[in-house]
């Protein structure tokens, strides 16, 4: 049985890691990766927060779809690693496929933060 008060918790703990990486345009991942965001206009943020609607109810299916190739495109020009921007970075993801999952999963977060109700 699912322990509503745990999922609350974990929702808001989640949240809050979003929160952070929005204030501080950065997410370090666990392989010790660390990804800069940059600032996006609100049709680009938009087009983002459209979509990841369709992460949480598609999951893995996303990565797999024409809405996936609008958000990578977007993302990978907006967020830098060591500097550079994702999408001037050949074989990136070739070298640290641990980190795309949940880069992208909290990527999107990031940029959707300021739709999500109660951000600031």
């Amino acid at each position: 049985m699912v322990d509503l008060k745990e999922l609350k918790e974990s929702q808001a703990q989640a949240r809050e890691q979003i929160k952070q990486c929005f204030d501080d345009n950065e997410a370090t991942l666990p392989s010790g990766n660390t990804y800069t965001f940059t600032k996006l206009n609100h049709k680009r943020r938009l087009k983002v927060f459209t979509r990841f609607q369709l992460l949480e109810k598609h999951e893995l299916m996303f990565f797999d779809s024409p809405d996936f190739e609008v958000v990578e495109k977007i993302v990978e020009e907006s967020v830098l690693f060591d500097g550079m921007q994702l999408s001037k970075l050949d074989g990136h993801w070739d070298r640290h496929p641990q980190d795309f999952f949940m880069f992208y999963k909290t990527a999107m977060g990031v940029i959707s933060y300021p739709f999500l109700s109660g951000a600031n």
